[in-house]
């Protein structure tokens, strides 16, 4: 049971990306599969470089949230795996990450993540593009990102779950003190603009 599990009850965001992370992660194989914030700058790019390959799990944001006749929220969800890997053969540069986007064109459309379907809809609206950029060419690597949406339904929050929220998120604030926000690094847009939420 995670510590969300514990003080609030209600994780569903964060169990849909650790339920899609752990559907995707298969023992032994060399692929890594994590979570990632979103935002890509120099910084973020470098590092993941050294983890190749991978595929990293974003949640864009949501959009047409909006309240049902029993208390509980519904909207999509937008969602982006990015599939990293290096260029190690001349003429073959991309191969392997468009290798991973088919992959997750076939194992996407229609997933759940083994998650209820009280809480989402199988996985639609699925795409994918190339985000290669000439500004990746001095990392060495090459990204393809596949993008989907669910339709996700929030339970209404219980008065015992409003009263643990703030003893919640403090939990984030002593797990990292002092932690500093992403610096000055300029974003790679050709990355960032995969699906608007």
């Amino acid at each position: 049971m995670s510590v969300a599990d514990e003080r609030v009850g209600r994780p569903e965001l964060v169990d849909l990306r650790d339920a899609i992370v752990a559907t995707l992660t298969v023992d032994g194989s060399p692929v890594s599969v994590i979570k990632h914030r979103g935002e890509w700058t120099d910084e973020s790019v470098k590092q993941y470089a050294v983890s190749t390959p991978c595929i990293a799990i974003a949640v864009n944001g949501g959009s047409n949230w909006e309240d049902l006749t029993d208390g509980s929220t519904q909207g999509m969800v937008a969602l982006t795996a990015f599939c990293i890997t290096q260029c190690l053969v001349d003429g073959d540069e991309d191969d392997a990450s468009l290798a991973l986007a088919g992959m997750l064109l076939a194992v996407v459309p229609g997933n759940q993540w083994g998650l209820p379907k009280e809480l989402l809809t199988g996985a639609c609206d699925v795409d994918f593009v190339n985000a290669y950029s000439h500004k990746l060419d001095d990392k060495g690597i090459n990204i393809y990102a596949v993008s989907w949406v669910h339709q996700v339904t929030l339970p209404k929050m219980t008065a015992a779950e409003y009263a643990a929220l703030p003893e919640f998120l403090s939990l984030f604030t002593r797990a990292h003190p002092g932690t500093e926000l992403d610096g000055p690094m300029g974003p790679q847009e050709d990355m960032n603009e995969v699906r608007e939420p």
